[in-house]
């Protein structure tokens, strides 16, 4: 049964071919942390009745989730939408086998001029000049 607040209960009958069908085909609900719910209707000032239900639920079957290992699901709280965010993370316990943590380039970086003229510096630095090279690339190529 999911979550609901604000509405009447549902019959039982009408989700009951969807849980055959999970269970059918081997899938389970693979949990969550963070908000209890995923749909929010009726939160405006002209709107009295707010509806709030977890609607959206993430499944997988047993392979899936041994070849992933660490499943972790979280619900974010709505906004800007009637549903919310829903984040899938998943390890295979490689990450503590690498020496170096990873490099991971986040574009938001690039709304600060500082970081473009770092990256400027250092691209010169360790490529030189690119444009003259692809130029000078060009021309053996023509000849070739």
């Amino acid at each position: 049964k999911g979550k609901r607040d604000g509405v009447a209960p549902r019959h039982e009958r009408c989700i009951d071919a969807f849980r055959e069908t999970i269970y059918y085909c081997g899938l389970k609900d693979l949990g969550f942390c963070g908000s209890i719910f995923t749909l929010q209707r009726g939160r405006g000032l002209t709107q009295n009745i707010l509806i709030r239900e977890r609607l959206d639920r993430l499944l997988a079957c047993n392979h899936w989730c041994n070849i992933h290992g660490n499943i972790r699901v979280r619900n974010f709280p709505v906004y800007n939408s009637d549903h919310a965010p829903i984040l899938l993370s998943t390890s295979n316990g490689m990450e503590m086998w690498a020496k170096d943590p990873i490099f991971r380039f986040e574009a938001l970086w690039l709304s600060k001029a500082k970081c473009t003229d770092v990256l400027i510096k250092w691209a010169k630095a360790t490529f030189g000049n690119i444009t003259k090279k692809i130029k000078n690339a060009e021309k053996k190529l023509k000849q070739l």
